[in-house]
């Protein structure tokens, strides 16, 4: 089944866009809407053009348009063309419109004449009567095309001198650049001294190179089995924790190292020391037990002692007393440690090298606690940090793996600096010294000796520095642009001349031919070396 599709045509599109518009067109039948003044109608070729690639692709291709051109030019490269205004053309060769009624005929303008050669159109046989009507066409479509390459050319006019003043706009305003180099005096500034760091210090102080110090301590206890190398024998009695309750009076009750305590099946513990048992308390009318831990040890040596948590433990001393029933003892954890035989023992290197290990240890978490708060702002160099064993303990009791306890606390203390803050004190510093204010730096190196004096306590510390600078007067690019604009060359050197701390001036412009530099202070650039 055929297809067709109608392609608008816009008036500047080119020949070769509607054609492969052609070709794009999935359809078997193409109408071309072409309007009034198409760029289209500028030449017959563009019609013989469309009708080749039409009929290449095995495509019928056909025109509507109200331009006479267009419907003269589908005429001579044998293209049908309708006019809408009119209806379709009785044939493929002849621009003779179809018969329409009369009263449309009184509103349809006349049909425009294409200018033409004589012998096409006007056949020798036709009377003079006939000619002549035809010459006052030829004069009439003369005069017409006339006013319309007239608009056309004030129209190029109109846009050439658009297109003069917008670039003569770009030249003037816009293309101009100025880059302007401007090269400080610098000095060379050295300073091989030391420098008071302290935390007693509140501000940076030039005179004294001084600068603020923070001290960071942290303090941090450990605790580490290690095994135990030696044996013997070994007599040890089973020890462990009770409390003591009492719920006979509010009378605290004194009783006596050795005081013994029995278990159900008559194993007896004695309190290692003297302990006093708080008097009972009331409340809201009712009695309430107190109670006090205290250590006991067994009354023999031995394993047999080891027992589990003993729910109650009676004290002899009291039988035949009120106090009997009202004072006791309660287990809640087992007894250890009894023991005859051959046992692991730790000897004095065992103690030794754990006492190491625990410092080596104990050293490595607490430097890692208390580096890790430290900002990253600060300064940390070696050196200037003290590691110390506050107190230590150990314990040769050896566990059932055969190791033995020691424990220890540590502090580790540190001094640290900003170095931003030492260089603003160095940089002030030599602007005493060199009677200039506003001094920036260039370049500088700084180096760090070995310390002369710390005191970790009073948190101070003198710091040998070797610093080497290449320093400037500060320069103010927006001060130094708003004296150049609209400046030559030559006045703008003589104009920068006074500015102080200025070495040397060089100005480049763009394009070529610009030769101050623009008034417009965002088409400046100034770069201070």
């Amino acid at each position: 089944m055929a297809t067709l599709k109608k392609i608008y045509v816009n008036k500047n599109d080119e020949p070769t866009l509607i054609a492969e518009k052609i070709i794009d067109a999935e359809a078997d039948e193409i109408i071309l809407s072409i309007p009034k003044f198409s760029a289209l109608a500028e030449s017959v070729v563009n019609f013989h053009l469309l009708k080749r690639e039409a009929e290449a692709l095995g495509k019928r291709l056909s025109v509507e348009s109200v331009d006479d051109r267009v419907v003269e030019y589908c005429r001579k490269s044998k293209i049908e063309c309708v006019n809408p205004f009119f209806g379709k053309s009785q044939s493929k060769f002849s621009d003779i419109v179809s018969h329409v009624p009369l009263a449309a005929k009184e509103k349809i303008i006349p049909i425009k004449k294409e200018v033409v050669r004589d012998d096409e159109y006007i056949p020798k046989t036709k009377s003079h009567h006939t000619r002549s009507e035809e010459v006052l066409t030829k004069e009439v479509a003369y005069k017409k095309k006339g006013r319309w390459l007239s608009g056309r050319r004030l129209m190029f006019l109109s846009l050439s001198v658009i297109l003069v003043v917008v670039v003569v706009f770009v030249l003037v305003r816009v293309l101009p650049k100025a880059q302007i180099t401007l090269v400080a005096i610098k000095k060379d500034w050295t300073y091989s001294q030391t420098v008071t760091v302290s935390k007693g210090v509140a501000a940076l102080d030039p005179t004294l190179a001084k600068i603020p110090g923070q001290l960071f301590t942290e303090r941090k206890n450990l605790q580490i089995f290690y095994p135990a190398t030696g044996t013997k024998q070994i007599e040890r009695r089973a020890s462990g924790k009770i409390l003591i309750y009492n719920t006979y009076s509010p009378e605290p009750q004194s009783l006596v190292s050795r005081t013994r305590f029995v278990t159900p099946d008559g194993k007896v513990f004695r309190l290692v020391d003297r302990v006093v048992v708080p008097g009972v308390q009331v409340v809201d009318g009712k009695v309430v037990a107190s109670k006090i831990e205290a250590t006991v040890v067994a009354d023999q040596l031995g394993e047999a002692y080891n027992i589990p948590p003993v729910p109650k433990l009676i004290i002899p001393g009291f039988q035949g007393t009120p106090k009997f029933d009202t004072f006791y003892g309660v287990s809640t954890q087992p007894m250890t440690g009894g023991l005859v035989g051959v046992s692991k023992y730790p000897t004095a290197d065992d103690v030794k090298k754990a006492q190491a290990e625990l410092a080596t240890k104990l050293e490595e978490a607490i430097r890692f606690l208390t580096l890790a708060e430290i900002p990253g702002k600060f300064k940390l160099l070696e050196g200037t940090s003290k590691f110390a064993i506050v107190s230590q303990k150990t314990d040769q009791t050896v566990n059932p793996d055969g190791k033995f306890l020691v424990s220890g606390d540590g502090e580790f203390t540190v001094i640290v600096f900003k170095e931003e803050q030492l260089l603003d004190m160095l940089l002030a510093r030599a602007e005493n010294e060199l009677s200039i204010k506003d001094l920036e730096v260039k370049d500088q190196t700084i180096a760090y000796g070995a310390f002369q004096q710390i005191d970790f306590k009073a948190g101070t510390m003198v710091l040998p520095v070797t610093y080497k600078s290449r320093l400037a007067e500060k320069i103010d690019p927006l001060v130094v642009k708003s004296k150049t604009l609209g400046y030559s060359e030559e006045d703008l050197k003589t104009t920068l001349s006074s500015v102080s701390g200025l070495e040397s001036v060089r100005v480049s412009f763009w394009p070529f031919w610009v030769r101050h530099v623009p008034k417009n202070g965002n088409r400046v650039a100034i770069t201070i070396n």
